[in-house]
């Protein structure tokens, strides 16, 4: 991506978008908005996380739309991506996002990505 696209997703993100803090050390992005064009260019730009459709809503408001990353290297690559266009409290949660996901360790493998092995 180029820097203009990283400044409209970071603009996307800033204004609909969420970080939240699942589990032990788990980290998930979302952003959700009524405007399906949008969720569906931002899906396409990143290349991975997925889109659904939240149609369980009240009579008369709108289906909300939402594309959201979990897994660990795909949510640190996005947040550090568009972390330099985020104002100060998003950039403070992203940081913090980035911070938490840097000591999550994969199963079979040190906290510095190393693989163990018997040796």
């Amino acid at each position: 991506m180029d820097g203009s696209e990283l400044a409209w997703l970071a603009g996307i993100f800033e204004g609909e978008g969420c970080i939240a803090f699942t589990g032990k050390s788990s980290v998930t992005v979302r952003i959700g908005m009524t405007d399906e064009d949008i969720i569906r260019s931002v899906h396409k730009l990143v290349g991975c996380g997925y889109y659904y459709l939240n149609d369980r809503k009240p009579e008369g408001w709108k289906p909300m739309h939402i594309w959201q990353l979990q897994r660990k290297l795909e949510v640190s690559a996005f947040l550090k991506a568009i972390l330099p266009w985020l104002g100060g409290r998003r950039g403070e949660r992203t940081r913090a996002a980035i911070i938490r996901l840097e000591d999550v360790r994969r199963p079979g493998y040190c906290h510095l990505d190393h693989e163990i092995t018997g040796e």
